[in-house]
């Protein structure tokens, strides 16, 4: 005859484990997070340069310690591998 089943911790946990393994993977976390990008607004957003700022206010943003814009460099993945600024990501023209 086999012993009786024991609730031990590392059972708890296992089982605890596989719970939330089936509650993650039968919900959706991004359900209603979409986002609808107008291509043609951005297009014009870029091309009125509103969105653009000089070498030199990037820099004193920098110095400043500002941290709540996104720096997009558009260069190829050569130039960016050879320097780029801390925090900046490449998104090549040539994509």
């Amino acid at each position: 005859m086999s012993a009786p089943f024991r609730w031990t911790t590392n059972r708890a946990l296992a089982a605890a484990a596989l719970a939330l393994g089936l509650l993650a993977t039968a919900g959706r976390p991004t359900r209603g997070h979409t986002v609808t990008l107008d291509t043609q607004e951005l297009a014009t957003i870029v091309e009125s340069k509103v969105d653009h700022v000089s070498a030199a206010e990037l820099a004193d943003w920098i110095v400043a310690g500002k941290a709540d814009y996104r720096l997009v460099d558009l260069r190829d993945e050569a130039a960016f591998a050879a320097y780029h600024i801390q925090d900046a990501e490449n998104v090549p023209l040539t994509q």
